[in-house]
C-alpha cells in the first residue's frame, strides 16, 4: 500500500520527490564524566586565541547559531549568558545539544554576541525525523532567524534525501553557513545525509570530519568526497547535564562540526558581509596539513592561527623571552626583573597566558623572591618588637635573632634597615651579662673561711648585688655563697 501511494503521489506534477522519512540520530560515540576543560582541541584550532584577539579588538555586532539537536540546558555554567530563545520546551533530556552548545561556547571564550538558539529535533533518545528537521530549516531560512546552522546528526542507514538536501540548499542561499557532522560509521558520508551534500548541490554547507590529538583523521569518522575540513572530536571536553556544572569528555564529528561553526560565526562577527560560500572557502583555507593527509577527510585540520595578527603573539614571545633570561638562582638582586616579568605575564589574557610554556619558571622565581623578602622582613619585625628596655630575659631572643641575621644573604640583610636596634640590644645584653659574670667570679674569690676581716667585701657583693635588675640576679649562679659568707 505504501508503495502504491508512492507511485500515485510522483505522478503528481507538484511533487518533487517522495521519501521515507527516516530517521536521523546524534552522532556520538562514548561520554566520560571528568571534572576540568581540556584545552588540546582548542590549542590545536587556535580558535580560543582568534576569539581573545576579537574581544581584544572590541568587535561589536552578533551572530546567531542555531544547534538544531535534542535541546540545550541553558543553565549550565559553561553556556550562561549564551543563550538566545530558550524556552522549556527545548530543555535537553538526551545531553547531545547541551554539550554541542559547549563545544561552541568553549571555543568561543568571552564572545558573548555569538548567541546560541536551541532548537530541538533530537527526542530524548537523541532520535529525530528527517520531516520535522526539514521543517525546521525551511523556517530558519524563511525568516533568517539564525547566520549558522550547525546539524550534528546523520542518518545511520545508507540512503539519501534530496528534500533534505533542497532544505539546506536554501538556507545557503538565504546567507546562513550550514556545518554538518560527518558521521561515525567509518564510512562513506554519500550514503549518510546530510553529510553527503556536496559543494555542487549548496555551496556554503560545511561537512566536518574528526581527528585526534595526534592530529590524525579519528578512526571512526566517515569521509569521502563531501568532507570540506576536519575538526577535533576525539576525546574533547564539554557541558554535561546530569547538573549545572559537569564537564563530560566525548567522542564524535557531533563535536567536530560545532567547533567549525564557532569558527565560522567569528568570521562573521569580524566580517558580516560574507556569503556562506565565502565562509566556507575561508575555513577551507584555514588548516593544517601534512603530506600524508588523506583528502577524503576535508583540506584538513582547522586552524585560526593565521587570522591573529602577530601582535597577539609578539606579546607571549616577549614575556617567554623575559622568563627565559631570567638566572637559574634566583636572589634579590634579580627582584625588579622578576617583577616586571611578572607584570608583563599578568598582562596577558587567559588565553595568551595558555603558550607561555615556561610560565612555572616565572612562578618559581616569583616565590622565592617573596620567600627571600619575607625572611628578611620577619627579622626586621621581630627586631622592631624588642622591648625598650633590655634586660637578661631577652638574652636568647637577642642571639636567636642575630643568629637568623647572619644566615640572611648580603641582599636580604639590606632589607633589614633596623639592625642598630639589634647591635644595641647585644651591647645590653652582653653588659649585663658581664656584670653578672664579674659579680660571680668575686663571689667565687671569697675565702673558705670568711673572717670579719672580709666584712667589707661581702657587704660591697651584697650592695652589687642589690643593684642588678631581677632578671641579673636570676643570673647570678653562686649566691647561696655569698649568703653563708654574710
Amino acid at each position: 500500500a505504501a508503495r502504491r501511494a508512492q507511485q500515485k503521489l510522483e505522478q503528481e506534477a507538484s511533487v518533487l520527490y517522495v521519501e521515507p522519512d527516516i530517521p536521523v540520530f546524534a552522532q556520538e560515540e562514548i561520554s566520560l564524566e571528568q571534572d576540568i576543560l581540556n584545552d588540546w582541541d582548542v590549542s590545536c584550532t587556535n580558535c580560543d586565541a582568534y576569539a581573545d584577539y576579537l574581544k581584544k579588538e572590541g568587535v561589536g555586532g552578533s551572530v546567531r547559531i542555531a544547534v538544531l539537536d535534542s535541546g540545550i540546558r541553558d543553565s549550565h555554567e559553561l553556556l550562561k549568558n549564551r543563550i538566545d530563545s530558550y524556552s522549556q520546551d527545548v530543555f535537553d533530556e538526551f545531553g547531545h545539544g547541551t554539550k554541542v552548545a559547549g563545544i561552541i561556547v568553549k571555543n568561543t571564550p568571552g564572545l558573548n554576541q555569538i548567541r546560541l538558539i536551541p532548537i530541538k529535533v533530537l527526542d530524548k533518545d537523541g532520535i529525530g525525523d528527517i520531516s520535522i528537521i526539514q521543517n525546521k530549516i525551511d523556517e530558519i531560512a524563511k525568516n533568517k532567524t539564525a547566520d549558522v546552522l550547525n546539524l550534528s546528526f546523520n542518518s545511520e542507514k545508507s540512503s539519501t534525501n534530496y528534500a533534505l538536501n533542497d532544505c539546506i540548499k536554501e538556507a545557503t542561499a538565504a546567507g546562513i553557513v550550514v556545518v554538518v557532522s560527518a558521521g561515525n560509521q567509518t564510512d562513506k558520508t554519500s550514503k549518510h545525509p546530510p553529510a553527503n551534500i556536496t559543494d555542487s548541490v549548496a555551496q556554503g554547507c560545511i561537512i566536518v570530519s574528526s581527528c585526534n590529538s595526534e592530529k590524525k583523521p579519528a578512526a571512526w569518522s566517515n569521509y569521502g568526497e563531501s568532507v570540506d575540513l576536519c575538526a577535533p572530536g576525539e576525546g574533547v571536553k564539554t557541558a554535561g547535564i546530569n547538573s549545572d556544572t559537569p564537564i563530560e569528555t566525548v567522542n564524535g564529528t557531533s563535536f567536530s562540526a560545532p567547533c567549525v561553526a564557532a569558527a565560522a560565526a567569528m568570521l562573521l562577527l569580524k566580517d558580516q558581509s560574507l556569503s556562506p560560500s565565502e565562509v566556507e572557502s575561508q575555513l577551507e583555507q584555514y588548516v593544517k596539513t601534512n603530506p600524508t593527509w588523506d583528502r577524503n577527510y576535508g583540506s584538513g585540520i582547522l586552524d585560526l592561527t593565521s587570522l591573529i595578527p602577530e601582535e597577539y603573539f609578539d606579546q607571549i614571545d616577549s614575556v617567554k623571552e623575559e622568563i627565559s633570561n631570567l638566572p637559574s638562582a634566583i636572589s634579590l638582586k634579580v627582584r625588579s626583573s622578576v617583577e616586571t616579568a611578572k607584570l608583563h605575564y599578568d598582562a596577558l589574557s587567559t588565553i595568551q597566558k595558555r603558550y607561555v610554556d615556561n610560565a612555572s619558571k616565572l612562578t618559581s622565581a616569583v616565590e622565592t623572591i617573596d620567600a627571600l623578602e619575607t625572611a628578611a622582613t620577619n627579622v626586621l619585625n621581630d627586631i622592631n618588637s624588642l622591648p625598650s628596655v633590655i634586660t637578661l630575659d631577652d638574652q636568647s631572643t637577642v642571639a636567636s635573632l642575630r643568629s637568623r641575621y647572619q644566615k640572611l644573604n648580603e641582599d636580604q640583610k639590606a632589607l633589614v634597615t633596623n639592625i642598630s636596634k639589634l647591635e644595641r640590644a647585644e651591647q645590653t645584653v652582653n653588659r649585663l651579662r658581664l656584670e653578672v659574670n664579674n659579680l660571680e667570679d668575686e663571689i667565687h674569690s671569697l675565702p673558705s673561711t670568711v673572717t670579719l676581716a672580709d666584712k667589707t667585701k661581702v657587704e660591697s657583693l651584697r650592695k652589687q648585688f642589690s643593684v642588678m635588675t631581677s632578671s641579673q640576679q636570676a643570673n647570678v649562679m653562686n649566691i647561696s655563697i655569698l649568703k653563708q659568707a654574710e
